[in-house]
């Protein structure tokens, strides 16, 4: 009995050596500072056809066009606020430059566009057509300066080993900003390391609720999202290997009601992206994040007969982004 015992116990002990082959356990290195430079695009088209009494809105009924395309480069840093206390960053991100193109045309107006950079905290012009009385030169300057203050932003995060944000303090704004932005993302690198170890090609989910997509006020009626993160094969980047982890969503759902601009409407929404993020398995970080997204929001049918025969909105969101973060590794 002794002899199938010992037998039996070497026997275990080599299945959980065969099994754990190839496994390794991934953590953050949350005790020193990081800074990462942001390549971000995007293409964003919106058709909003608003039928309302002139009494009730200046702009009475009207199908207004607007498509967007913005080039920025911004700068992220997270500074360690105690380095007693790793984990715990006074978070901080400023665009340095961005390129912003908008055109707009409404049923009554001529076609009008305008190309505007901005850098060193100034608005240039660089073409413009139509908008002979410079009203929508003003607002897009004003969307533009929008943009950039919103981007621009200062918080107290504390984050874990496994990268998930465990605290953030900053004004309502900011906040409400950040936690929307993490809506589509585990963690606040896009990944939450399992606390075991992790093989090749192994997977995992992460479930969100998500309250506002492109605009659409969703908080009364949250959906369901999963991500799934899968570890793809090890690669070489700049000369040295990493992990890669590949994150995944897609979001289509039909007859969802919410709210946009305080209007309510019925939309059908598909929504999907994927994050690869390559990691520094000794610096212990992601040292370069690739995103990819891709979202309608496009008002039902029966909601435009409704909207067309009566007073409401009908919209039609297009958007897809693709940015790059690089980070400064020491």
């Amino acid at each position: 009995m002794r002899v199938y015992s010992k037998i039996a116990v070497i026997f275990v002990v080599f299945s959980l050596l065969f099994l754990s082959c190839g496994e390794e356990v991934f953590r953050f290195d949350t005790s020193r500072s990081k800074k990462a430079v942001v390549e971000r695009t995007m293409d964003m088209k919106v058709n909003v056809t608003i039928n309302m009494p002139v009494s009730e809105t200046e702009m009475g009924n009207a199908t207004i066009e607007t498509v967007n395309s913005l080039q920025s480069s911004s700068e992220t840093q997270l500074n360690l606020k105690d380095p007693k206390n790793p984990g715990v960053f006074v978070t901080s991100e400023k665009i340095i430059s961005a390129k912003y193109h908008i055109s707009q045309q409404r049923d009554d107006d001529d076609k009008s566009f305008i190309t505007m950079n901005y850098e060193n905290g100034k608005i240039e012009v660089l073409d413009k057509e139509g908008d002979s009385e410079g009203k929508f030169e003003a607002s897009a300057k004003q969307s533009m300066s929008s943009m950039v203050a919103q981007s621009n932003l200062d918080a107290l995060m504390e984050i874990d080993q496994h990268g998930k944000i465990v605290g953030i303090v900053a004004d309502d704004a900011v906040k409400n900003g950040i936690e929307i932005s993490l809506q589509r993302t585990s963690g606040m690198f896009g990944v939450i390391f399992p606390k075991k170890g992790v093989k090749v090609g192994e997977s995992w989910i992460d479930k969100k609720e998500v309250t506002d997509i492109e605009g659409l006020d969703l908080s009364s009626n949250p959906i369901e999202l999963i991500i799934t993160t899968v570890r793809e094969k090890d690669e070489t980047l700049n000369g040295k290997k990493v992990a890669v982890f590949k994150s995944s969503y897609s979001l289509k759902k039909q007859n969802v009601s919410g709210t946009f601009g305080g209007y309510p409407v019925t939309v059908d929404i598909d929504d999907s992206g994927t994050v690869v993020n390559y990691f520094d398995k000794t610096l212990k970080t992601f040292v370069e994040t690739v995103v990819d997204s891709s979202a309608s929001v496009n008002s039902v049918k029966d909601a435009k007969q409704q909207a067309s025969a009566e007073s409401g909105v009908v919209i039609e969101i297009e958007n897809k982004t693709h940015s790059v973060t690089t980070e400064k590794a020491d």
